[in-house]
């Protein structure tokens, strides 16, 4: 397996690989689809990011989503079927202010797809690219399984020592939001130059009553690149890092993380608010300033990251990075006021002697609605 293209590093700060990114996912789209339409395999169309249909989801997060509609109608082609898809998910942004949370993939991503209804087929073809088109040897490759699914994958178990039960069984269901349909999945994984292996994809048996109806693999293209090249993490070959430098800690991948979810949720023309995907935006604002603040990044600096981002992936026609600058503008003023109120209030604590360290805490946290980083400096700058 190709690894280590040239140079990943320039130096601690500035990934090498980032005048590589476009390239790379361009081979790995193309590739992809010549390789399955050689085989019969029809393109269909994406879904928006906003599902047209599906109401179990707010954002579309995967490649079963486009397929959906072949598997409530029972009429997936013989021929099989394939698609890119734009996904978005929110992972990552629950954990954003948890301070030892490491993200392990990016939210904003795409992902490639096949479908079809003969396990022999779909899971031969699959094996086919990823050992020849993808260019894995056999010995890089980690076939991860439960023991109840042998029966449904028996040319993986044919072609690889599959590794049974490393997970709980839960780990091997999978969720479709449509009554009576259910997945039973493999995963795909790559063995890194640390001897562990990373995932890149999955093929997934969708049952209906049990009953397997049809195959699905699909994997992401940011990830399969960062694993192929022995890449620190999916971010590095993402889009946005040429944009925003990768840097190997968790703090620059949330906000290289934020940044583009911000665009795409603006894109879609979301705005900060209460509920669904409103709500999802107003927290992604609130990360944007808090990780601005702890990275060192200025207005200006943040405006020029959006703003090359949108140009990238939307192009800059829909004024997204002004909207997002303008709502992070409104939260600043907030934040600011608030943090100078929660000032007040622990020096007046000190002052009564009152101080309850872990009830001032989480009134930093809940009443004022400052991060955990924030409050504990607050707290420690003014107890001496």
């Amino acid at each position: 397996m190709e690894k280590n293209i040239d140079a990943f590093w320039d130096n601690e700060s500035k990934f090498g690989f980032k005048d590589k990114i476009e390239t790379a996912q361009e081979e790995l789209h193309q590739g992809f689809f010549e390789y399955f339409k050689e085989r019969g395999y029809r393109e269909i169309e994406p879904e928006p990011l906003l599902p047209r249909a599906d109401k179990s989801l707010i954002f579309t997060n995967a490649t079963i989503v486009p397929f959906k509609e072949y598997i409530e109608r029972s009429n997936i082609p013989e021929s099989g079927l394939m698609v890119e898809q734009k996904c978005l998910r929110f992972q990552n942004l629950k954990n954003i202010f948890n301070e030892t949370y490491e993200p392990k993939y990016s939210n904003y991503f795409r992902m490639l797809g096949v479908m079809g209804i003969n396990e022999q087929r779909c899971s031969l073809d699959a094996i086919g690219y990823v050992k020849n088109k993808l260019g894995i040897p056999e010995i890089s490759l980690g076939i991860f399984a439960s023991s109840n699914d042998r029966s449904i994958f028996k040319s993986w178990y044919q072609h690889f020592d599959v590794q049974e039960n490393t997970e709980n069984e839960n780990f091997y269901n999978w969720k479709y939001g449509m009554e009576n349909i259910r997945g039973r999945g493999i995963t795909i994984s790559v063995k890194q130059n640390s001897g562990k292996y990373d995932d890149i994809g999955n093929m997934v048996a969708i049952l209906k009553h049990d009953e397997v109806i049809g195959y699905e693999f699909g994997f992401g293209i940011e990830t399969t690149i960062a694993r192929k090249y022995g890449l620190p993490h999916p971010l590095a070959a993402s889009r946005i890092s040429e944009v925003v430098d990768y840097k190997r800690d968790s703090l620059s991948e949330k906000f290289q993380d934020v940044i583009m979810q911000a665009v795409i949720l603006y894109s879609q023309g979301i705005r900060p608010g209460e509920g669904g995907a409103n709500y999802l935006a107003k927290k992604i604002i609130k990360a944007i300033v808090s990780l601005s603040e702890r990275l060192g990044i200025d207005n200006a600096t943040l405006y020029q990251y959006l703003s090359e981002y949108e140009n990238i992936e939307i192009g800059l026609n829909l004024e997204v990075s002004l909207k997002v600058m303008e709502d992070v503008n409104k939260f600043q003023q907030m934040h600011n006021k608030n943090k100078n109120q929660y000032i007040d209030y622990v020096k007046n604590q000190i002052r009564l002697g009152n101080l309850d360290t872990f009830l001032v805490h989480e009134k930093g946290l809940s009443k004022y609605g400052l991060s955990e980083a924030e409050v504990s400096k607050i707290i420690g700058s003014l107890i001496k």
